[in-house]
């Protein structure tokens, strides 16, 4: 086999994995893209997918053509032009829609986690290096849409348009894409992986055949085995519940049922056990979330796509990011997170006065800033007149923080509104605060900035989720089954619950509406380092699969608030 044809093979699986096929024509001129700029061809897959993502094609096989007109005219133009040029084209905006802070002091509005393209010269890394910055915010409504196919089992970059007002269609979807996901990785784990050979008496303990549930639906016949069902915990009928997949519904039968960690919701993905009755009920003697699988796992399958929204790094940037933070840049680095910050409570301005002049006399001062709503005691509507009110309540605020005069140079200020915070609706994800109230703030702050409800941010290669919601007593009371009291703390079963199901809200759309097409923002693959739940019940952090969850408290209540340090990745719990 020629050295070329073999490069060809390799470069087609690699862009296969990234969900793109192309033509031999095209892999010849993608081959041929190398050899003449002397790229990697990690690299030369890298480019060509970030350029076939700016077309927005729509046609299922890449052809020559494409790959000219993405990889090799712009190359040789710049070729032609010499090398400054050549070494100013890489730079560019990045996918991720995010805005990036200068330095972790100021912040930009760029539109996006700006990511240098390596086309293996020396100028273009150096340019890279100059422009990266540590700390990057993440707008939900900014994110990238990645999508599973369970037939190809492979990811793909969603070139539709979203809409806030999706088609009748997409609430089924919302659903399909959540149960996919869980299934493939529960299929991935090693329990329910079917071996490809036959199993010794010691692996054959191990392993767990999952039984489709079209496979029980309308059986009757008595059966002593123990079999295990996966599905969709949903309520078909008043008071009857049912474990639902893609093909039937069987019914189940929940009075003996021993459930593990967390909160057994509707509509969340879970493993049941049991036998079937001669009623062709399903008796559940144990209920688990899906297995959980370690983020190095997750990531090298969805190796080249930008599920985060910071823009996609490959691995060579990665562990550069890697030895600059190992290097001890991020040390001292302080994160404080303050949610359920009612600025109308008596005792609010006071208490953040404390806490911001306490900050200020550090040295350094925290970073960042998160301040997460609720900003008011009484949820905001349409017919409230008490726009002024509100606006000046962020007024002095912004000279609470104003007058804190290192604090106002040297930290970043983000601001994440709750749900009855003033906006549209309570649907999630929710926008920004409108500017009518923010802009006393942003007057006084330059750098403070305001996005969505959940966000996200990126600080080095720590990936930061965070969700403002009374999510705990969503789930209390959407619960199927009551949580086992004794093995947890209702936080971690809050915790231990949202990172099972890689979703921020696994709650029935009655309880939590969410915007059909923006779903996907909801969902934690791969999972974060941390995970910021701000909910009103007390504070509380935990590690679950070696994600860090965090409750910072309710500061109007009880002036409680949370300190986080990147560098160690530990929490501290304070109050005022």
């Amino acid at each position: 086999m020629s050295q070329e044809l073999r490069a060809m093979r390799r470069l087609q699986q690699q862009l296969q994995l990234r969900g793109v096929t192309v033509d031999r024509a095209a892999l010849q001129s993608v081959v041929e893209y190398v050899l003449e700029s002397g790229s990697s061809e990690q690299h030369a897959v890298d480019d060509l997918v970030k350029g076939i993502n700016s077309l927005e094609l729509n046609v299922q096989v890449v052809s020559r053509d494409v790959v000219r007109q993405v990889l090799l005219q712009p190359f040789r133009a710049r070729s032609r032009a010499g090398p400054a040029s050549a070494s100013a084209a890489p730079g560019g905006a990045g996918e991720g829609g995010g805005a990036r802070p200068d330095a972790l002091g100021g912040v930009g509005r760029d539109g996006g986690a700006a990511g240098v393209m390596e086309g293996g010269r020396g100028e273009a890394r150096e340019g890279w290096m100059r422009d990266w910055e540590p700390l990057v915010v993440i707008d939900a409504f900014s994110m990238p849409r990645v999508e599973y196919d369970p037939i190809r089992k492979q990811f793909s970059r969603h070139r539709g348009a979203l809409s806030l007002a999706a088609a009748p269609g997409s609430k089924a979807d919302v659903f399909r894409r959540r149960l996919h996901l869980l299934l493939a990785r529960t299929a991935r784990h090693r329990r329910f992986a079917v071996p490809l050979l036959p199993l010794g008496s010691a692996e054959q303990q191990q392993y767990t055949e999952l039984t489709p549930v079209q496979a029980l639906v309308g059986g009757t016949a008595v059966s002593q085995q123990r079999r295990h069902v996966a599905g969709v915990l949903s309520q078909l009928e008043d008071g009857r519940f049912f474990l639902e997949d893609l093909a039937a519904a069987l019914p189940l039968d929940l009075a003996h049922a021993t459930p593990s960690i967390g909160y057994f919701t509707e509509n969340s993905v879970v493993i049941a056990a049991g036998q079937l009755t001669p009623s062709g009920c399903f008796k559940v003697t144990s209920l688990e979330f899906p297995p959980l699988e370690p983020r190095e796992e997750a990531l090298s399958l969805a190796e080249g796509f930008d599920f985060f929204g910071a823009g996609p790094i490959d691995s060579d940037r990665y562990a550069w990011i890697q030895q600059r933070e190992a290097e001890g840049v991020s040390e001292g680095v302080m994160f404080i997170v303050i949610a359920g910050i009612a600025l109308d409570h008596p005792q609010t301005l006071s208490r953040l006065a404390t806490v911001f002049s306490g900050y200020d006399a550090m040295d350094p001062p925290p970073r960042l800033f998160l301040l997460l709503g609720d900003f008011f005691t009484t949820p905001w509507s349409l017919a409230s007149h008490q726009l002024h009110a509100h606006r000046e309540a962020f007024a002095q605020l912004a000279r609470i923080i104003a007058s804190n005069r290192r604090l106002k140079e040297k930290s970043l200020f983000v601001f994440v509104p709750g749900q009855g915070d003033p906006g549209p609706c309570s649907v999630l994800p929710r926008p920004p605060l409108p500017r009518f109230f923010t802009d006393p703030i942003t007057d006084a702050l330059p750098s403070a900035l305001f996005t969505s409800n959940p966000s996200r941010l990126k600080f080095f290669c720590q990936e930061v989720v965070i969700l403002r919601s009374d999510l705990r007593r969503h789930m209390q009371r959407c619960a199927v089954l009551p949580p086992l009291k004794d093995a947890a703390d209702p936080f971690t079963h809050l915790a231990t619950t949202v990172v099972h199901q890689a979703h921020l809200s696994p709650l029935p759309l009655t309880s939590q509406p969410v915007f059909w097409d923006y779903d996907f923002t909801l969902h934690l693959f791969p999972a974060p380092h941390v995970l910021i739940l701000a909910d009103a019940a007390d504070q509380g952090s935990t590690v679950v699969n070696d994600v860090t969850c965090i409750n910072p408290g309710s500061f109007s209540l009880d002036g409680t608030f949370t300190a986080y340090y990147p560098a160690t990745r530990t929490v501290e719990h304070c109050n005022v």
